[in-house]
């Protein structure tokens, strides 16, 4: 399955990504360098376009649930 690699989940302050533990097949190995967006649950795209990044800040959100991203691989996280 594919699946996107980062913890913590639930979060409070920051997303980290795991590149190196990347469960895709090889040609979906994200660079860092790859558009990220996080959708809140109505669908809006509350950050996006994050690139050369493995921290993702997201202190700002609401606590809830939203929706991590990248290609065409998507995963829920819990924001605290």
């Amino acid at each position: 399955d594919k699946e996107i690699n980062f913890y913590p989940n639930p979060v409070s302050e920051y997303i980290e990504l795991n590149f190196e533990r990347w469960s895709l097949p090889s040609r979906w190995i994200p660079s860092g360098r790859e558009e990220i967006k996080i959708y809140n649950t109505f669908g809006q795209v509350v950050i996006s376009d994050v690139r050369n990044l493995n921290r993702i800040d997201i202190s700002h959100l609401p606590v809830g649930l939203y929706f991590i991203q990248i290609g065409n691989c998507l995963q829920k996280f819990i924001k605290y």
